[in-house]
């Protein structure tokens, strides 16, 4: 199940493989093998799988498809980017996205702070 959901969850962001790889820190072979499913992620993996996607555990490990469980906080429950196909982001705007989901809750209050007083420049 988990297999599924993962795979499901990099195609509906329209990544590769290895774009994934790349954004948790592993080789794109062993990414594969969870997807796959010839080997199950650690936990550590599902919680960066959970910051990339921005999607509970209980979404990665059981693919509940209820969309008011799958958002992580409270500020963005409301909004599903991939209601929207793609949003017309370029792929500045998309690392930016997955970098800032990789970080815990403090650096992207940082992250946030730091954006909006360069933009205020």
């Amino acid at each position: 199940m988990i297999s599924e959901t993962i795979r499901k969850l990099r195609k509906n962001h329209g990544l590769t493989q290895g774009q994934v790889a790349e954004c948790i820190g592993m080789e794109r072979s062993t990414y594969a093998y969870y997807e796959n499913g010839r080997s199950t992620p650690q936990l550590e993996l599902i919680v960066r799988l959970c910051r990339l996607y921005n999607v509970t555990m209980e979404y990665i490990i059981e693919g509940e498809d209820d969309l008011r469980k799958i958002y992580m906080g409270d500020s963005d429950a409301d909004f599903n980017f991939d209601l929207i196909p793609n949003l017309l982001l370029t792929e500045e705007e998309k690392k930016l996205i997955l970098i800032y989901r990789l970080c815990n809750k403090k650096h992207q209050e940082e992250i946030i702070e730091k954006i909006t007083e360069l933009s205020l420049m």
